[in-house]
């Protein structure tokens, strides 16, 4: 039998101590990943649709003959040269219809779709997103590292064996 009455009482202390360090490190861990997970989501999702959006106004501006105006974080590119707007670059060339993400430097979100028969991607640069999800993992890396270095330490003071058994002490109070 798992305890019996022989069980040594400090034994046991350690062993409830360490379920509860590895539980409350577990659960740090995996709300860090849900974490991660609806971040990349919500990047995913959020950022194609507006890009979508984005490529849609441009499509009717550019049937109606209106002028292109787009923000300095944004680019537009076309494979018509009746067009006026840059060839689309090699790096996107190969990318899918829809919106993808271009992770080798430098980052990009893209949108390729067609516009009276030739390629047409907006880009936008992600460096700033990236640099903002680089810190969000930073902060929940210390943050499971600090859970696991608190449960470790306060399950290591609980445990300790200069603590009578039924006798609490607080901050030097008994």
């Amino acid at each position: 039998m798992f305890l019996t009455s022989n069980a040594n009482p400090v034994g046991l202390k350690r062993r409830i101590a360490y379920a509860f360090v590895l539980l409350i490190s577990c659960m740090a861990i995996v709300s860090a990943l849900a974490v991660k997970n609806a971040f990349e989501y919500a990047e995913t999702t959020l950022t194609g649709e507006y890009l979508s959006d984005i490529n849609d106004a441009l499509i009717q501006v550019l049937n109606e003959g209106g002028a292109i105006r787009m923000p300095l974080t944004m680019k537009v590119y076309c494979d018509n040269p009746d067009s006026g707007m840059e060839p689309v670059p090699e790096r996107y060339r190969s990318l899918a219809e829809g919106y993808s993400e271009v992770a080798e430097p430098p980052a990009v979100f893209a949108f390729r779709s067609q516009w009276q028969g030739h390629a047409l991607v907006v880009v936008r640069d992600q460096e700033s997103f990236e640099k903002t999800e680089q810190k969000m993992w930073l902060f929940s890396a210390i943050t499971v590292i600090a859970v696991v270095f608190f449960c470790n330490t306060f399950g290591n003071r609980v445990v300790s064996p200069h603590h009578a058994p039924g006798r609490a002490s607080f901050g030097g109070c008994s």
